[in-house]
């Protein structure tokens, strides 16, 4: 079934039927270069918390992706389970049907959350997460796990994790899919996310950016520090304001939004450039 088709059966669905359906396979592409690094287990990788941090994005063309890690493998150790080091992502993003949390971005709020499904392709585990921006620069991170899988409605106990926006009518709007590498660094001081092959599947298009890579780095300190940071500086890797539900809303005719249109601009030249070598 396709993610559109998949999209419309969710929003299709009767109060009576909770359970959000099962998206497409899809494989998880792993990378030679994620063998040159120390691994780390995920009770370490749960251990760094970084619950509470600073997010700061990189978009990166994909060719540039094994230099970085080559750079990035003597400072840094790879989430590896059971020797797999590139895992599949596919989060379910919920708004209004008047998108206010799309528009609380679009506005540029300081405070402003995210709600999504968060299911990891490889081993079907769930959960349910909540991200509130607090400031400029800091997010709040709330996550439970849900092993039942997505559901069209949420339990009053989910919803109380969304605060005094409770009472929002939520809804699915769009799915985001992509491969995820994990970094940390041995400094403990900088938690690294890679993600490629990014897809949004909306409820009647599906588009794609082959070639991108958006890396994070997630600090306790405003920007990233140590050598993670002198290596992206070294990189010309700049800060970006990039969010992949936002990127999806444009990219799916969801919203038009003159605001976030630069980066979403951004990340296509560098997913085109990418592809034509």
């Amino acid at each position: 079934m396709g993610g559109d088709a998949m999209l419309r059966n969710i929003m299709d669905e009767s109060p009576d039927s909770e359970k959000v359906p099962v998206l497409p396979e899809r494989l998880t592409e792993h990378r030679p270069a994620a063998a040159s690094f120390a691994p780390l287990s995920l009770a370490e990788l749960d251990a760094e918390g970084l619950l509470i941090r600073h997010d700061t994005k990189f978009l990166i063309a994909e060719p540039r992706l094994p230099g970085l890690l080559s750079r990035l493998a003597p400072f840094c150790r790879i989430l590896d389970i059971g020797g797999r080091r590139s895992f599949g992502y596919d989060s379910l993003y919920l708004d209004t049907p008047r998108r206010d949390l799309f528009r609380s971005h679009h506005q540029g709020k300081v405070r402003r959350l995210k709600a999504r499904w968060r299911v990891y392709r490889d081993t079907g585990a769930c959960f349910f997460e909540v991200k509130n921006k607090v400031s400029p620069e800091t997010t709040v991170k709330k996550r439970t796990g849900a092993p039942g899988g997505p559901t069209l409605y949420l339990a009053p106990a989910l919803r109380a994790m969304l605060g005094n926006l409770s009472g929002m009518p939520l809804e699915p709007v769009l799915w985001v899919r992509y491969d995820r590498m994990t970094l940390v660094s041995t400094d403990h001081s900088v938690k690294f996310t890679i993600d490629t092959g990014l897809e949004f599947l909306g409820r009647s298009s599906v588009h794609s950016l082959p070639g991108l890579v958006v890396a994070e780095a997630k600090t306790r300190s405003p920007r990233p520090r140590g050598p993670v940071g002198e290596i992206l500086a070294g990189m010309h890797a700049r800060p970006e304001r990039f969010s992949k539900y936002c990127a999806g809303a444009i990219a799916l005719g969801e919203h038009h939004c003159h605001f976030l249109r630069p980066a979403w601009r951004h990340a296509e030249r560098i997913s085109l450039h990418a592809r034509a070598g």
